[in-house]
């Protein structure tokens, strides 16, 4: 809802509570934007009477090895600063059938390597998938099922 839009975490967290939520979702890029101030980490939120329920963001899961386990470890970082131990990625940024097999063994082997790196780390890395159909697929998937 506010992934788009300029509101402070404490604006979020305060709006957050007044509406009945006991969680929030904190996307990768703006938890590191959040670093440098100390004081805002998953022990504030609680406080708060929040919590972090996922941590998400892209991992280079077809990069070089270093690349991968650098940004990896990062975001298993900040899991962990947000005292959350789901991290979540996705599993590349195209439909599996958009790809040609060599590409998708090389998503394969990335997501391996990240959750192995995460699970050394204490966290539990979750990989998000989308399944390749189309918008005329899925109404005629929808349909079938209503029948």
């Amino acid at each position: 809802m506010f992934r788009h839009h300029l509101i402070s975490i404490p604006e979020l967290t305060t709006w957050a509570k007044a509406n009945g939520f006991q969680a929030i979702e904190l996307w990768g890029p703006h938890a590191q934007r959040l670093a440098p101030s100390t004081d805002l980490n998953g022990e504030w939120l609680r406080n708060q009477g929040l919590s972090i329920s996922m941590l998400s963001d892209y991992l280079p899961l077809s990069a070089q090895s270093d690349e991968l386990r650098q940004k990896t470890i990062e975001l298993c970082r900040l899991a962990q600063r947000w005292q959350t131990k789901k991290p979540r990625t996705f599993a590349g940024n195209r439909a599996s059938s958009e790809m040609g097999s060599e590409n998708r063994l090389a998503i394969f082997a990335g997501v391996r390597e990240a959750c192995t790196i995460a699970a050394d780390l204490g966290v539990r890395l979750l990989v998000e998938t989308h399944p390749a159909r189309s918008p005329t697929q899925s109404r005629r998937r929808c349909s079938s099922l209503r029948r």
